[in-house]
């Protein structure tokens, strides 16, 4: 279910859909409450979309969707967030590369779970789409995922540490970070412009 609000018209918690991400990503794509155009007939203003929840939500999906059906770049956060395997860049390093990124293109769309990264992209984000399908479609997903070749070097790998990724993944409503369902929700209610959650 998606749903389109303001900071005059709060979001209350809605239960999760039980069907996969995947088909309401591609009735998004298709343009949701007609939001999914490249440039805004009233204002002029092109698209800024940042797409965030917890890994497995189907960011990369709708992302991916928005990007091509927009014509404009994607960024996923993965790939400014990390040195290397399990370790992590300099915040500060992460955020320059990410107002590089925004700098270079007039429209964009951005993903990640990364709450301090998100963060760093709202003052010109245009729209935030909060992903929060529940845990056990996140797990499924999780474990239907091909290889992420920009993540992992190879396939094995990625096997490896899927036991990991399927844990922490599951740790999302008890977590403290801010990878946090607690910090993404704050994210969504402080945004002032326009915002969807979809369960």
């Amino acid at each position: 279910m998606a749903r389109v609000t303001s900071s005059a018209e709060p979001l209350a918690d809605e239960p999760a859909e039980t069907g996969a991400i995947v088909p309401l990503c591609q009735r998004v794509a298709g343009g949701v409450d007609g939001l999914d155009r490249a440039r805004d007939d009233a204002t002029g203003m092109t698209d800024r979309i940042v797409v965030y929840g917890n890994s497995g939500s189907g960011k990369t999906t709708m992302a991916t969707a928005l990007s091509r059906e927009l014509g404009v770049p994607h960024l996923d956060l993965d790939t400014i967030a990390w040195a290397q395997i399990a370790v992590r860049k300099p915040l500060a390093d992460s955020i320059a590369e990410l107002r590089a990124f925004i700098d270079a293109h007039e429209g964009w769309v951005i993903e990640g779970c990364y709450g301090d990264l998100v963060e760093a992209a709202l003052p010109l984000c245009t729209e935030l789409r909060f992903l929060d399908p529940g845990i056990e479609i996140c797990l499924r997903n999780c474990r239907a995922r091909s290889w992420e070749p920009h993540k992992y070097d190879d396939s094995a790998e990625q096997d490896r540490r899927l036991a990991f990724l399927l844990d922490w993944v599951a740790g999302y409503d008890t977590r403290t970070d801010e990878f946090s369902a607690a910090r993404h929700r704050a994210i969504f209610a402080a945004f002032p412009g326009p915002k969807q959650r979809f369960g």
